[in-house]
């Protein structure tokens, strides 16, 4: 017979480590190309290099646009808020495209990931390289 702690811990892995779609490049930050919701509650991809913590809204991340790889660790241009965003991260979700059911696949309806599955998924990811910049 199974052990309740071992079952317990099965289904943590399982929810921890969940298998995408679709895989494609990312950079480290969980946040680059990200729109959020009014409540800082959902971040939606935009498949676009949007900062979603800058206003206006919409702005282009401002550490790509300086020529460097998006990194959270590195960042110094979010808000210090970003770690109390982080702290929530079994209760914020995240809806990627590489976790977007495919058309005519019916799995329910689509409630996203968790920020920590979504960062737990990054560091195991393809990464995107940087752009080279053009010369001036």
């Amino acid at each position: 017979m199974r052990s309740l702690l071992l079952e317990l811990m099965e289904r943590m892995t399982r929810r921890l480590f969940i298998k995408p779609f679709s895989v494609k490049e990312r950079y480290p930050c969980p946040f680059y190309g990200m729109r959020r919701d009014f409540e800082g509650t959902a971040f939606i991809d935009s498949g676009g290099n949007i900062c979603p913590f800058l206003f206006p809204k919409h702005s282009p991340c401002p550490v790509e646009m300086s020529g460097e790889i998006p990194d959270l660790k590195e960042c110094h241009h979010t808000p210090f808020y970003i770690q109390g965003i982080i702290k929530k991260g079994n209760e914020i979700r995240v809806f990627p495209d590489e976790f977007q059911p495919p058309p005519g696949k019916k799995i329910g309806l689509h409630k996203g990931i968790t920020l920590r599955q979504w960062m737990n998924y990054l560091e195991k990811c393809p990464r995107k390289k940087i752009r080279p910049q053009k010369p001036s």
